[in-house]
């Protein structure tokens, strides 16, 4: 398939890649695009589109490179490499704190390599545990434990942070700052 008159798809893929690698992330994006428009067998569609995600990710723009996984995995025609994707996708919804897209995402992702598992259980457990959801967190993250050291851990850092965050605690911290000012900080 020719664009133009000059170039073939193949070759438009390439120039994008060219201009991705010289940081020009605005252009590369556009060729990226002409790529998909002329790719009448969607060929490059998947890495066109994982491509515009990489470069929206380093123009600082989230929501697009959400987009264009979303474009990305829906064009993988692999589903290890699909699932690959969705944990990338996750790990941008993470990192821009999108607690409940991210836990969407991840139930949707049925793991299909033993990597794959573990990095959907740690996935789980933090996007859990930044909800607030401690038990179902730690139940993630204890299925990543190997050993009975860890296990315990695990639970102590839990119990812990159960402890930390007990409303109860912060409201007898209240009371009794009121009696003794500065002692709320204690408790």
């Amino acid at each position: 398939c020719l664009i133009g008159f000059a170039q073939t798809v193949e070759q438009t893929f390439n120039l994008a890649l060219e201009q991705q690698a010289s940081n020009n992330f605005r252009s590369a994006i556009n060729t990226y695009e002409r790529v998909i428009f002329f790719d009448s067998e969607n060929s490059f569609a998947h890495k066109a589109y994982y491509n515009i995600a990489t470069c929206h990710l380093n123009l600082n723009e989230p929501n697009k490179q959400l987009k264009a996984y979303d474009k990305a995995i829906l064009f993988e025609a692999n589903d290890t490499l699909a699932n690959e994707l969705a944990f990338e996708k996750t790990y941008c919804l993470l990192q821009n704190k999108y607690w409940k897209k991210a836990l969407q995402e991840l139930y949707s992702i049925k793991p299909l390599t033993e990597a794959q598992a573990r990095l959907h259980h740690y996935y789980l457990g933090a996007a859990l545990f930044a909800s607030d959801d401690f038990v179902r967190s730690e139940f993630q993250f204890q299925k990543l434990v190997t050993n009975q050291d860890d296990s315990i851990q695990i639970a102590h850092i839990f119990k812990r942070t159960k402890f930390k965050l007990n409303p109860k605690r912060a409201l007898w911290a209240k009371r009794i700052s009121f009696l003794i000012p500065g002692s709320g900080q204690i408790a």
